[in-house]
């Protein structure tokens, strides 16, 4: 998901739907959970998936109906084993 009030016409959104063409690195750090601190883990690198883009809404905090883009990423190369089980089984 996109941050809140944003639309498929976005600057932002704009910017990650041509970042193939345009040549736009997009690195994903993930976060295992809260609890561990400010430790953040490389990815690896991703794309837009060609057709993911979708705007809907979701609900805010003070709930009201905000725009935001649903997008799905590929990443570039697999994660590590060792890595994707720590991720996932620890």
């Amino acid at each position: 998901m996109s941050k809140s009030r944003r639309t498929l016409e976005s600057n932002d959104v704009q910017a990650i739907r041509n970042s193939h063409s345009s040549g736009m690195r997009m690195p994903l750090f993930v976060k295992k959970h809260n609890g561990e601190g400010q430790d953040f883990y490389y990815m690896g690198d991703v794309t837009p998936v060609e057709g993911s883009l979708i705007e809907t809404s979701m609900s805010a905090d003070n709930g009201t109906d905000v725009s935001v883009v649903q997008l799905i990423f590929k990443l570039s190369h697999e994660v590590k084993n060792s890595l994707l089980d720590y991720m996932v089984n620890e």
